[in-house]
Parts: C-alpha cells; structure tokens; sequence
C-alpha cells in the first residue's frame, strides 16, 4: 500500500525481529492512516527538499516487536506516530537541520549520531515541536 507518493507501508512494517520470532508486524487501519498522515506532514517534505531517497530504518513496530526491540511501553512507533530515517545524501547533522527548517511541526525529534538517523513523531492535534537531546 502506497502511504504517499514516496512512501510504501512495507517500508513502515518491515522488521528484522518479526521476521525471526515470525510475528505479524501488520498496523490495523486507524494507525496505517497515521503513518499516511507522518509521510505527508514530515517525511515527504523532507523527501523533496533534499531531493534523494529517505531510508525508514524504524516505522511501526507491533507492541510485541516494540517489546522484543526493548522500546518504550508508550513508543509512539506503536501507535504510528513515529519514524527513525535517515538519507545517503548527506550526514545526520545535515539532515537534522533540514528536518527542523522544512518540517513546519513535530511532536518530538532528536539526532541519533551514534546510529546515524533522525527520530521523529508527529501526531494529529497538538505537537509539542520538542527538540529531545542529541544521542552520541
């Protein structure tokens, strides 16, 4: 299912860790139309300013995945609310500046640097646009 013009639900649901334990990592409806919501206010801004491919490396985990993964219990990756990416374009400082320059809202964002990738959550209603702290 295409969740917005560059973005597929199988990049969204794709986990290493429901592979192995064979667990269904599939979001019912109302958090599919979450991350259709995620793709179109952050990631597809994002997509077009820096013009190349945006890598999903964390989308939806099920609360089971989230579990195994060692996620927090109130993840907003559960809920379809959040995504870790990140680009071949360039670095991941560059890219957390361009996030907060072209994303015109966030609940929550940080930069990973250890792992090389952005975390960003978006939900309907109110956004926090809360800047968390830099991972080394």
């Amino acid at each position: 299912m295409q969740l917005s013009e560059h973005f597929h639900l199988s990049e969204f649901v794709r986990s290493d860790i429901a592979r192995i334990h064979e667990l269904s990592n599939v979001p019912p409806p109302e958090v599919t139309r979450k991350l259709q919501m995620l793709c179109r206010m952050v990631l597809e801004p994002v997509r077009c300013h820096i013009m190349a491919p945006v890598h999903i490396s964390s989308g939806y985990r099920s609360t089971v995945v989230n579990q195994l993964a060692g996620g927090s219990p109130t993840s907003q990756h559960c809920l379809g609310e959040a995504v870790d990416f990140w680009t071949g374009a360039m670095d991941a400082d560059a890219l957390f500046e361009v996030v907060q320059r072209q994303v015109p809202e966030w609940d929550q964002v940080y930069l990973n640097r250890r792992d090389a990738f952005i975390h960003i959550s978006y939900r309907l209603g109110k956004n926090r646009n809360q800047i968390l702290p830099i991972v080394d």
